[in-house]
């Protein structure tokens, strides 16, 4: 009963604000790269389109790696005419699948956005699909 009842007025402060949270259990916050005094790594984005038939989905291989041996996290987006699919990446290679696609030859842009507590700023590549 003595913890219940603890724990009871430790939330019962937290909630009024008489005692905030430090260390762990704070929420981390966000890196602004173009502040004056934080270090920020350079990412390079590598991004290949694949060479398919008409009746295959194009997809575009994509790695992202950063000047430092930070792990890389963020987003995606790859746009092509006037869509965009944007997936997630963690620090590995993301094969992204496209809708079918007439004949031709289309070029698309890879855009890399870190994650908001990452200390890595976003690149981008651009590759080319031909569908046969």
């Amino acid at each position: 009963m003595k913890k219940f009842i603890t724990g009871l007025f430790a939330a019962l402060l937290l909630t009024a604000g008489f005692v905030s949270l430090s260390g762990q259990a704070q929420a981390a916050p966000s890196v602004d790269c173009a502040a004056k005094y934080t270090i920020c790594f350079a990412t390079k984005t590598v991004a290949k389109g694949s060479r398919v038939t008409a009746d295959q989905h194009p997809t575009v291989t994509v790695t992202v790696r950063a000047a430092s041996n930070a792990k890389v996290k963020g987003k995606l987006a790859v746009k092509f005419g006037d869509r965009t699919i944007v997936r997630s990446y963690n620090d590995e290679t993301r094969v992204v699948r496209l809708p079918l696609m007439a004949a031709g030859t289309y070029k698309v842009k890879v855009t890399f956005t870190p994650a908001a507590t990452s200390h890595l700023k976003p690149s981008s590549r651009s590759a080319t699909l031909v569908v046969r």
